[in-house]
């Protein structure tokens, strides 16, 4: 771990969860001596990225407890609502001496440095794992290149470093994509034939003929 700690509190909001759950699944395993709480906050409960996961590992890691908070249809295991002041005191009354993890969208991020630094978090053990990225703009002088999309076959010209996700959203194809930084797999095509270059380190690529849309062309 960059931060190491005898106690963590992990802040998560969906998709933001994926690099939260790597972390608690190296603690537990590499520092078991480790206290960790866990707030993820989600929509809706059927948006529990890693549900049955979360299940077995905290089944197996007492040292390992998650705090579930819905927006929306708040369920019995659920907290209802967004995160608090309240909360947070509830899952870590010893929030200002623990180390604090967070992804999320950028307002959730805000929002939780600044409950966490109110609740006493030195600025030294706060966190962030960036989540969103900056919008890429085209002056239409870059370098151009031919993405072919089959069935049926159409091609478009993008510029040279975008994203696959970016050239496909602004030519109006349909694609599934959710944390827009490719962290979730959300995005996961198949590619055939051409090679693709991965500008980010957290792109997902598990190997073989698929990759993330937020490869860069």
């Amino acid at each position: 771990m960059q931060h190491p700690s005898d106690s963590y509190l992990m802040l998560a909001a969906g998709c933001g969860v994926t690099p939260i759950m790597s972390m608690c699944r190296w603690l537990v395993v590499n520092k078991p001596q480790c206290d960790i709480r866990v707030i993820f906050n989600v929509r809706t409960p059927a948006d529990v990225i890693f549900a049955e996961q979360w299940q077995r590992l905290c089944a197996a890691h007492p040292q390992l407890q998650l705090t579930l908070m819905a927006e929306q249809d708040a369920q019995p295991g659920f907290l209802s609502g967004r995160i608090n002041e309240q909360v947070l005191q509830q899952a870590a009354p010893d929030i200002a001496s623990r180390t604090v993890m967070t992804c999320g969208p950028a307002p959730y991020m805000q929002q939780v440095e600044q409950l966490c630094l109110g609740l006493g978090v030195p600025t030294a053990n706060f966190h962030q794992e960036q989540f969103h990225t900056s919008a890429q703009l085209d002056d239409g002088k870059s370098e151009q290149l031919t993405l072919r999309i089959g069935q049926p076959l159409r091609e478009f010209h993008v510029p040279v470093g975008s994203t696959l996700l970016a050239a496909l959203e602004a030519h109006k194809l349909p694609v599934n994509a959710a944390c827009r930084a490719g962290v979730c797999g959300s995005c996961k095509n198949p590619y055939y034939r051409w090679p693709i270059h991965h500008h980010q380190h957290h792109d997902v690529n598990p190997g073989g003929n698929r990759t993330g849309l937020r490869a860069g062309l």
